[in-house]
């Protein structure tokens, strides 16, 4: 299934506090933390270059990547970057529970969503 990304319209700077305060401020979030020596262990054993291993620890680093889940329906999942979120959905109907959410995160943080694998 794929995954929606939310991030910067064109050239202008990720909201990176705003779209936090507001993914945190949804009703039975969770955050936890992204297994970043998982991905670039992964990156490595597949001979992935090595600016994407840089970027991980780079965002390792920055202290603001998470992980995050909704402990109630519709179970909103997915990871926040600094330079977006990724929202992750178990199905289609999952997507669909999930999307007024990301909607409206896109819309007060003028975010365009993009689909990814």
């Amino acid at each position: 299934m794929a995954a929606i990304h939310l991030v910067s319209d064109g050239d202008a700077d990720f909201p990176y506090d705003q779209v936090r305060e507001a993914l945190l401020a949804v009703v039975g979030i969770e955050t936890g933390e992204i297994d970043f020596a998982g991905l670039i262990k992964n990156a490595a054993a597949n001979q992935w270059p090595m600016e994407i291993m840089e970027k991980y620890r780079e965002q390792q680093d920055s202290g603001k990547c998470f992980t995050f889940i909704q402990k109630q329906t519709p179970l909103l999942k997915g990871e926040m970057y600094d330079t977006n979120v990724r929202f992750i959905f178990d199905d289609d109907e999952h997507k669909d529970a999930c999307m007024p959410i990301i909607d409206e995160l896109a819309t007060k943080n003028s975010l365009k969503q993009t689909m990814a694998l």
